[in-house]
């Protein structure tokens, strides 16, 4: 169990276990991203916490958990790897659960989406996102995962020498083909405008439901629209 050092007049952490906290990157529903530093190497890190009002709740500590282990688990360029994951709990029954992976430079690809009305994305950057993260679920899909969460703001897109790499990260809701449990039988798991018709009806996805999702994204890069904007199919 490691520990965290807070400013007492911002309430912010300043220190998880040996990284200096050194600034908060973004905020999302279910917790932040700071920019940290790890004292003895001497680089900087991007450190993913959980809100500890959300981490209270076992199935979200579970999918925390789970997207670390599903990330280290997957070597390659195309997937942002987890370097450490731990977790903290104080004497007030505050938890903490967080992770590190590397601090890369570059925007999502949601963002770089939201510019294309007066910079459209050129057809050869399009192709080179859509291999590249046509590679990283391939990789993930031959250990037998899948995804389930592919969109726009799970693609991180990175400065690269040949142009860009897209990467894939967040695999919250990564799951193993052969594990199709729940923790709610009626909860709809992904995002809906980027999700496969039959990942509404059952939990029961393979690697094609991945396919679909990259599919629409294709469509949305290509147009600046996703393709499918109604109630239903």
């Amino acid at each position: 169990m490691s520990s965290i050092e807070f400013d007492p007049a911002t309430s912010r952490p300043t220190r998880i276990a040996n990284y200096e906290i050194i600034e908060l990157l973004g905020e999302g529903a279910m917790g932040y991203v700071y920019r940290a530093r790890d004292p003895e190497l001497k680089v900087d890190l991007a450190l993913k916490m959980l809100k500890c009002e959300v981490a209270v709740d076992e199935s979200a500590r579970d999918r925390f958990l789970r997207e670390a282990q599903a990330a280290a688990a997957l070597q390659d360029d195309h997937i942002v790897p987890v370097i450490r994951v731990g977790e903290v709990l104080l004497e007030n029954d505050q938890h903490y659960l967080w992770l590190v992976m590397p601090l890369l430079k570059g925007e999502t690809l949601a963002a770089r989406i939201a510019r294309t009305d007066v910079d459209p994305i050129p057809l050869t950057e399009q192709l080179t996102i859509g291999e590249g993260v046509a590679w990283g679920l391939s990789v993930a899909h031959a250990a037998g995962l899948v995804h389930r969460d592919i969109k726009p703001a799970n693609i991180w897109l990175e400065p690269h020498q040949d142009g860009l790499r897209a990467k894939i990260f967040d695999f919250g809701l990564a799951r193993s083909a052969t594990d199709m449990t729940l923790t709610n039988s009626n909860a709809v798991m992904g995002t809906p405008a980027y999700m496969a018709p039959e990942q509404y009806r059952s939990p029961k996805v393979d690697h094609r439901a991945d396919l679909w999702s990259l599919g629409v994204i294709m469509y949305e890069m290509a147009t600046g629209r996703r393709p499918f904007r109604g109630e239903s199919f």
